[in-house]
């Protein structure tokens, strides 16, 4: 079953959509005035059913503890949470096939 990517304006529904999923989530910090961000969005979308754990898409605008909590200071970031850490991080633009190679390293069996 594919999770749809999860709206995040607060706080506590990041921590509660988290723990659901064992600390594991693809999160996207970004904000509804911010074009790249928007774009990455639909990409990640795009990729759900690839995906092996949920997309969380943070509004940093509505939810600001949550970037601050991860060091978060532009938008769009794309964290990768194992277990509630950090284990990989980008910012800025990225194209689809970045995002797309990113994953797949990150992602792959070890």
């Amino acid at each position: 079953m594919t999770l749809p990517l999860i709206a995040i304006t607060e706080a506590v529904s990041f921590d509660r959509t988290l723990g659901e999923h064992g600390g594991n989530a693809l999160v996207l910090f970004g904000a509804p005035w911010c074009r790249p961000a928007l774009r990455l969005a639909a990409v990640l979308e795009g990729l759900l059913p690839t995906l092996p754990m949920p997309v969380l898409h943070v509004d940093v605008d509505r939810a600001p503890s949550v970037p601050r909590r991860f060091g978060v200071f532009a938008v769009p970031s794309l964290i990768l949470l194992r277990s509630g850490l950090v284990a990989a991080q980008r910012s800025g633009e990225l194209r689809a096939d970045d995002v797309k190679l990113w994953l797949e390293d990150l992602l792959a069996p070890a």
